[in-house]
């Protein structure tokens, strides 16, 4: 079916969802329920504020061509959480996925996707709880070997986070992890090299993503010792 997606003075755009929904659309978006709105994505509260609803854009006309073949970031983010969740890791409930047909060139969507909100279960970034010191400096080292507990569950089935940080897993006070923007990348037995690579540079982006020194030295060394 054809779905609508409207945001007052934004987006006001047609997608396909494949196999139709009964959560929450035709999707009529408050302008200030926007929460982010940057290059990459579009991330709003649906308007009863019970879903998340997320607008992948094209980072550039390449991305246009990708989406064709089914190989575009929504397409990843999709499937990603759908294989993640069949490993055990806890992701957001996706309610439902548009895909534009035709590219978008004024906007740069390449689709949407409707998921659970997971703050009203108390959860929230890890970023967010180490920044407003709410997790001190000895708790950092248990939560963070937590996160690398499950980035070792991935490249055990040879599997990259290819855009992990600290804003992608959220936690809840209970502890338990959530895991967000699930853009992953695969790789089969003959891509060996390749697989190194791409998952030591994801370490080592994560490692430095905010800054050099965000992390402690003992901190880094753990994220390292995940290398190939």
């Amino acid at each position: 079916m054809f779905v609508r997606v409207v945001i007052p003075g934004y987006f006001d755009e047609g997608y396909i969802v494949p196999g139709g929904s009964s959560k929450g659309i035709p999707l009529n978006i408050p302008k200030e329920n926007i929460l982010i709105d940057h290059k990459p994505s579009l991330v709003a509260l649906d308007s009863s504020k019970a879903s998340v609803i997320k607008i992948v854009k094209a980072r550039s006309w390449h991305e246009h061509f990708k989406h064709l073949w089914q190989h575009s970031r929504i397409h990843k983010e999709v499937k990603g959480n759908y294989l993640m969740n069949r490993l055990g890791f806890r992701v957001p409930e996706i309610y439902s996925v548009g895909y534009r047909i035709l590219p978008d060139l004024r906007n740069g969507s390449l689709g949407f996707y409707q998921m659970e909100n997971m703050s009203l279960s108390g959860f929230r970034t890890v970023r967010d709880l180490f920044e407003n010191g709410e997790i001190v400096l000895d708790q950092r080292e248990l939560v963070l070997k937590s996160i690398l507990e499950g980035l070792s569950v991935l490249m055990r089935n040879r599997i990259v986070f290819t855009d992990f940080h600290l804003e992608n897993v959220m936690m809840n006070e209970q502890g338990e992890l959530v895991w967000m923007d699930t853009g992953v990348t695969t790789f089969s037995l003959f891509s060996g090299k390749k697989f190194k690579r791409k998952h030591n540079h994801s370490l080592e982006r994560f490692s430095t993503y905010y800054s050099e020194n965000y992390f402690t030295e003992p901190e880094k060394e753990l994220i390292r010792a995940l290398k190939l």
